[in-house]
């Protein structure tokens, strides 16, 4: 399995804080055969992918793109996630990539956090960093499903077109954007790999999200 790093990167680092990116944009991991996932993805009426348009009412850097959730909750726990019902379309498909990037952490880590973000042609995603502990302590993995040579994710200073199949960590702590000149939409599906946090980011997951913090019997 082929495994490149793009400009520099050492993977998963415990720097300072335990954060999980990495000392560069772009890591690739892989490729798989993405005929499952694409097939899975044609199957998808323009209602499921207008069901919820969560991301797209608060964020509006996604205004150019639809969603569909199979693992996700609006709070960004880093915990205890919530696997969505359209998950069982997609989990055979899945499966061979998940457990690629399982692999790629030692098998140390769960899903928090999994999409199909699908942007329109003619559509962009701005220029953009990831806030909240979560999205910070997880790694960021792009899986094209469905692709043109003219798309264009950038990380930092770097741009570069991914294949579909393609497995890619992105530094989502930096600034980061795509863009579909077209023609046709791009579907990708994104995954975060949540891994056990340490004591002092723990805490401060927890001030973030205090309905998570466990209760102590009194």
């Amino acid at each position: 399995m082929e495994s490149s790093c793009w400009p520099f990167c050492s993977g998963a680092q415990a720097i300072g804080d335990y954060v999980m990116q990495f000392d560069g944009n772009f890591c690739k991991y892989g490729r798989l055969d993405a005929a499952a996932l694409r097939a899975c993805t044609d199957l998808q009426s323009a209602d499921a992918w207008r069901a919820d348009p969560f991301r797209q009412e608060n964020f509006a850097i996604h205004s150019d793109t639809e969603t569909i959730y199979l693992i996700y909750d609006r709070d960004f726990r880093h915990v205890s996630p919530t696997t969505l019902p359209k998950f069982e379309e997609f989990s055979g498909a899945m499966q061979p990539f998940i457990e690629l990037i399982s692999e790629r952490f030692a098998h140390d880590g769960w899903v928090v956090r999994c999409v199909l973000a699908k942007l329109r042609a003619g559509g962009r995603i701005g220029l953009h960093e990831d806030l909240g502990c979560s999205l910070r302590q997880s790694h960021r993995i792009h899986i094209p499903v469905i692709t043109n040579a003219n798309v264009r994710l950038t990380v930092g200073d770097e741009s570069i077109h991914m294949q579909a199949g393609e497995i890619w960590e992105i530094n989502n702590t930096r600034l980061h954007g795509a863009e579909n000149p077209g023609p046709g939409y791009r579907v990708h599906l994104i995954v975060d790999w949540a891994q056990p946090l340490s004591a002092a980011v723990l805490e401060r997951y927890f001030l973030e999200n205090p309905s998570r913090r466990p209760q102590r019997d009194s």
